[in-house]
């Protein structure tokens, strides 16, 4: 069945800068333990959601590009709204992996981002960023396809 690419406008969230990806999608809303893809300017920042328009994601420690293999002890998983967290990027729901791996349950998948929000965590760039901790909540792998 050939998948259509449709518009995210996401009226329903009520923020008329939100932008959003033109992507192939069956569904427009993202349900509990989808992947989200932000589109920052050089990267692209994961998080994983959680549902009642909430994300869970690792919060980026400052200039992340210029320390590259430098670890950094920040104050971990950010429990924050979609809207707040995407600003005015572009975003899409991409569970990257499905195609790879087996995805866990929702449930699994919320209840475990849920208990990293706050904790400490070692933040580095090429072991643990955002893709990692995205990933790992989802297929229970930490990858990442930025380095």
């Amino acid at each position: 069945m050939a998948k259509t690419t449709v518009s995210r406008s996401h009226q329903h969230l009520n923020h008329s800068k939100l932008k959003h990806s033109h992507i192939p999608l069956t569904r427009l809303e993202p349900e509990p333990g989808d992947l989200i893809e932000i589109f920052c300017v050089g990267y692209q920042h994961w998080a994983v959601y959680v549902g009642d328009r909430d994300t869970v994601h690792l919060v980026n420690p400052p200039e992340p590009f210029f320390y590259i293999f430098q670890v950094w002890i920040c104050r971990g998983q950010k429990k924050e709204k979609l809207i707040d967290v995407v600003g005015n990027n572009k975003w899409q729901i991409n569970n990257i992996l499905d195609t790879e791996y087996k995805s866990r349950p929702a449930q699994r998948i919320v209840k475990n981002a849920l208990l990293f929000v706050a904790k400490d965590v070692n933040y580095t760039m090429s072991s643990w960023n955002c893709e990692h901790f995205a990933s790992e909540q989802r297929y229970g792998k930490a990858t990442s396809s930025q380095v």
